[in-house]
């Protein structure tokens, strides 16, 4: 679940007031607001929360935990309340423990201006090692704005892969002349010198 720290300024004036209420809640949000099972991830929360406090005013600052859950719904996670349902929805059911799908769907335009308009790395949960440095490559570049292979093509230019292949047929030829029945041989098709892809990937 993100959790995005905002200025005003930073949401359209369509999202401010619904985005204005959900962070002030949090901002305030204690303990015994959070359903007992979630309390333990909350008091994660609380401590950092508590330092956020120390350099930002809820006045001034949006904290907004909002994602999508794995059906495509607005989610809010542990912060999901019955205290929030009583904020947001007039006449609430207080035998509900928080806002149901139907009542987190008035959260889609502001869950959508923030993934839009922020650039972030999703990485699922359950992803195994391999696949997480896989991707993790993939999407740092992605970042970067470039890729590693533009970022070496641009330390070892087209020319200096040419010098390299001259300084290599000379050593070869060299070599040749000095061992008689020596012949440099490359498997398969005949390839001598170094190609970019050898020397970027």
């Amino acid at each position: 679940m993100p959790i995005f720290l905002l200025k005003l300024s930073d949401i359209c004036e369509e999202n401010i007031d619904l985005a204005k209420k959900l962070s002030d809640y949090v901002w305030g949000l204690e303990e015994s607001d959070i359903l007992s099972q979630n309390r333990d991830q909350f008091k994660v929360f609380a401590e950092q929360l508590a330092i956020l406090k120390r350099e930002y005013s809820k006045d001034d600052t949006l904290l907004l935990p909002l994602g999508y859950s794995h059906d495509n719904v607005p989610s809010l996670s542990i912060f999901n309340t019955r205290k929030l349902g009583e904020i947001l929805v007039p006449q609430f059911d207080r035998t509900q423990q928080g806002l149901n799908d139907a009542e987190l769907k008035v959260f889609e335009p502001l869950v959508l201006e923030l993934k839009n308009g922020t650039e972030y790395i999703y990485i699922p949960k359950d992803i195994d090692p391999e696949n997480f440095a896989q991707l993790e490559t993939k999407e740092i570049q992605s970042l970067m704005g470039e890729t590693l292979t533009e970022i070496v093509e641009k330390c070892v230019p087209q020319a200096k892969i040419q010098e390299i292949n001259n300084n290599l047929n000379s050593f070869i030829d060299g070599l040749a002349e000095v061992l008689e029945n020596y012949s440099f041989r490359t498997v398969g098709e005949r390839q001598v010198n170094l190609r970019k892809h050898d020397v970027y990937s």
